[in-house]
């Protein structure tokens, strides 16, 4: 019976820290979306987006008057290998974003060296410049950090 159970409890283990399974990012989206869901998630009278940047297995989408925690801004989305990896949001109130943001998801975004930061279970991290200065604040599953460095995007 005691080996029935260890045996449970690491199957649960290996399917909770899976490496294929999605991370929140920028609500309402999670990171491993196709491009068909992520579309799905914008609002239905929503302009179309702007293609930033088409490459073979790397996409960057822009659109413009997206509405995140009540504030007005544009939302880029990044695709690798058809698969959503992070999302960027740019509002000219950030520091106001950033105090909401906080305050919904229950998350502290700590002061480093360049970045604020914050890290979501299982494989999110949330950063925005500590100057403030960009005015973006990104969502980024870390599990693609390869397509960051191509994008310019830091860890």
């Amino acid at each position: 019976m005691i080996q029935f159970s260890v045996i449970l409890t690491y199957l649960f283990f290996l399917s909770c820290c899976q490496t294929g399974g999605r991370s929140d990012l920028i609500d309402p989206f999670e990171s491993q979306m196709s491009v068909e869901e992520a579309k799905l998630m914008l609002p239905p009278h929503s302009m179309p987006w702007e293609i930033f940047i088409e490459q073979p297995n790397f996409k960057v989408v822009h659109f413009e008057n997206y509405h995140s925690l009540g504030f007005v801004g544009q939302l880029s989305l990044v695709f690798t290998n058809g698969k959503l990896s992070s999302t960027c949001f740019i509002t000219t109130r950030i520091q106001e974003y950033i105090n909401n943001l906080e305050k919904k998801r229950h998350i502290r975004l700590k002061p480093g060296e360049y970045f604020w930061r914050a890290k979501i279970f299982p494989y999110t991290v949330v950063s925005v410049r500590s100057d403030l200065s960009d005015q973006k604040i990104c969502w980024r599953d870390k599990r693609f950090e390869d397509s960051y460095y191509y994008y310019g995007i830091s860890k």
